[in-house]
């Protein structure tokens, strides 16, 4: 099995694979998390500042390729697969900044992780055994990390 790993002027995943199955397949993935952020910042001392956000992120997947069953009476099977769900969640941030001296400041700042219940569709085209395309409904659980930063400047 290769891949061909030509550079691709998308914002996803994309390369074709060659396989004994499927022959020469098209494997195409995408996952994008935007954050709608409004904040609020209050300096509390001359050398003090804290600050924090409250919003909405919104993620949107797509798996589209080749693959293999992994379990059950299917499992070793050969399918090809669309996948694609979306779906919203609560998102928050929190920082402050404190300047050392006149010409040193450290910030630390902390983004909450994300965790999506997202819905969508699966629609699976059986290869091998040759069954008929079917379609369901999909319910994804991602996360996305949640991240921690310090910084400084003099």
């Amino acid at each position: 099995m290769g891949a061909d790993h030509r550079r691709s002027r998308r914002l996803w995943g994309h390369f074709n694979l060659d396989d004994p199955v499927f022959g020469r397949e098209s494997y195409t993935s995408f996952g994008a998390l935007v954050k709608i952020l409004p904040g609020l910042a209050w300096q509390v001392t001359d050398r003090l500042s804290v600050g924090g956000t409250l919003g909405v992120g919104f993620s949107s997947a797509k798996l589209d390729g080749p693959f293999y069953m992994q379990t059950g009476m299917l499992q070793g099977a050969a399918a090809l697969v669309d996948v694609r769900a979306n779906g919203a969640c609560l998102v928050w941030s929190a920082g402050a900044q404190y300047d050392l001296s006149e010409r040193t400041t450290i910030g630390i700042a902390y983004q909450s992780e994300s965790r999506l219940e997202m819905t969508g569709s699966a629609e699976v085209d059986m290869v091998f055994p040759d069954f008929p395309s079917s379609e369901f409904d999909a319910d994804l659980n991602l996360t996305w990390p949640r991240s921690v930063g310090v910084a400084w400047c003099t």
